[in-house]
């Protein structure tokens, strides 16, 4: 709740306006977007490493398929980056780990929001990059048995799917904002991605 806050405070002058949500003011919504990715058997341990994060963004500006240049300026509100839980035994477990973590929190913010006012009044966009994780939270038939023991996250999220909570959507790992919590990198277009990342893209121009 304090994120929230913070990050709505802090960008009061951005042209977010909390308005009641209903379908007659649905083009000024706020809208929720989560993002999630993970790198498999990262640490000493065998864990892999998770990190998940949110924005939000004018319901009348939002696309579902958008360049990495186009996201809203303020950047993320809310960043986690942490080790997992469990040991994965694949990058698919590991990336269905991810998304729960990422739908939790979802459910989370969503309840939040509507106590502001801000009803979601479509599902909230899960971007990752993983195609077999998006397309077992989205349409697992039970045909596959080498996924049986990751089937109660895969049956919770294809029930939130289904309950139009959530929906899975692919974004590149060159555009994917949360990549910076599950890699090292360095160079100019890392930081440019961690700079919008962080709402800072543009602050720097001028600069000697």
């Amino acid at each position: 709740m304090l994120h929230l806050l913070h990050y709505l405070w802090s960008t009061r002058d951005q042209g977010l306006i909390l308005r009641r949500a209903d379908a007659a003011s649905a083009a000024t919504l706020v809208r929720l977007r989560g993002y999630g990715d993970c790198s498999f058997a990262c640490h000493g341990n065998g864990k892999s490493h998770y990190c998940i994060g949110f924005d939000l963004v004018e319901e009348s500006k939002h696309k579902e398929a958008f360049p990495f240049s186009n996201w809203c300026q303020s950047g993320l509100f809310y960043l986690k980056s942490f080790m997992a839980p469990t040991v994965d035994l694949s990058s698919c477990q590991g990336e269905i780990g991810a998304t729960v973590e990422l739908a939790k929190d979802t459910l989370f913010y969503r309840g939040i929001l509507e106590e502001l006012g801000q009803r979601q009044l479509a599902p909230t966009p899960l971007y990752g990059d993983n195609d077999s994780a998006r397309s077992l939270a989205t349409h697992y038939d039970g045909s596959s048995k080498r996924v049986r023991y990751m089937i109660p996250k895969i049956n919770w999220l294809l029930e939130q799917t289904k309950a139009e909570v959530i929906k899975m959507v692919r974004l590149s790992t060159e555009e994917l904002p949360v990549d910076i919590g599950t890699k090292h990198g360095t160079g100019t277009q890392w930081n440019t991605k961690l700079d919008r990342t962080m709402g800072r893209e543009g602050q720097q121009e001028g600069t000697g």
